[in-house]
């Protein structure tokens, strides 16, 4: 069966997709020359020492480095080379961006094409619908993946593959489906999502499955997060719940690990920070 990629851009936004016959299955974007990227290299010099953490000056300004096992310790002033280990995240109690965290240890770079589409190997074809985006993209892949057919296009492809509304949900917090709605509240401490709608409870949650995964991975939520599924998901569903959403979210990557139900009824979740979520981005 065909695996087409798109990427359509969209002023300085790119938008990327992968499409399975007519089937969604990825669905993300970025902003053109956003900085700094998750796993890119920088040079930086270490400014100022702070228990077991230095504070190291970047082109992209300060970011925190740990002191990691089995590495020596570093001097004020002292050059290096750092990987960014977790991009910038916005602290909504702060109203302000966190410095992102760096590395020493260095791994291979993941290219901004490979980010937003992570399955670009396996793609049968890419369309882009932006000349200059398609300079970008055919010098990156003529190296790395030079048996990918691309084609350029002159029109809008979220418009020409009905993307345009399943784009248009990712902007707000509360999401329909079949017979109810989930609601996404990120705050500083958590990420709080509230399933509602009218008829039987098992119905209702059932229907909100894949929904909730699709938000989940579309807008690349991560850290902690709570479900309130209606009626707490009580009942015998409740192991059938767990199972859908371990199969569905533990395919990705970083996986999100599904703990189960709390005491007072809540779906805990959690995945590891990497990459910037996408209301971070400003592709909206």
């Amino acid at each position: 069966m065909p695996l087409v990629g798109l990427l359509s851009r969209h002023g300085s936004v790119i938008r990327a997709a992968i499409l399975h016959n007519t089937t969604l299955v990825h669905l993300d974007a970025d902003t053109l020359d956003r900085q700094p990227l998750y796993t890119q290299i920088y040079p930086a010099t270490v400014r100022h020492k702070d228990h077991h953490h230095y504070w190291v000056e970047c082109p992209f300004g300060p970011a925190l480095l740990s002191q990691e096992k089995n590495l020596p310790p570093l001097t004020v002033g002292q050059n290096l080379s750092v990987q960014i280990s977790r991009e910038a995240f916005f602290d909504t109690a702060e109203n302000e961006l966190k410095a992102p965290h760096v590395s020493r240890k260095l791994a291979p770079e993941i290219s901004r094409w490979d980010q937003i589409l992570p399955h670009l190997i396996d793609l049968d074809t890419l369309l882009i619908d932006d000349s200059e985006l398609m300079i970008k993209v055919r010098q990156y892949c003529k190296t790395k993946y030079p048996h990918l057919p691309l084609q350029l296009v002159h029109h809008n492809l979220f418009e020409d593959y009905g993307l345009e509304e399943v784009w248009a949900s990712l902007e707000f917090p509360t999401v329909q489906f079949p017979g109810g709605s989930l609601h996404i509240e990120i705050t500083a401490a958590a990420i709080l999502i509230d399933i509602n709608g009218t008829g039987k409870a098992e119905e209702i949650n059932q229907n909100a499955l894949e929904p909730l995964a699709q938000h989940l991975i579309w807008r690349n939520l991560s850290g902690s997060t709570l479900v309130e599924f209606v009626n707490h998901g009580q009942g015998q569903h409740r192991p059938y719940l767990l199972e859908v959403l371990r199969d569905r979210l533990g395919k990705i990557s970083p996986p999100f690990i599904v703990h189960g139900f709390t005491k007072l009824g809540f779906l805990e979740l959690s995945r590891e920070k990497r990459r910037n979520p996408l209301h971070h981005r400003k592709v909206f």
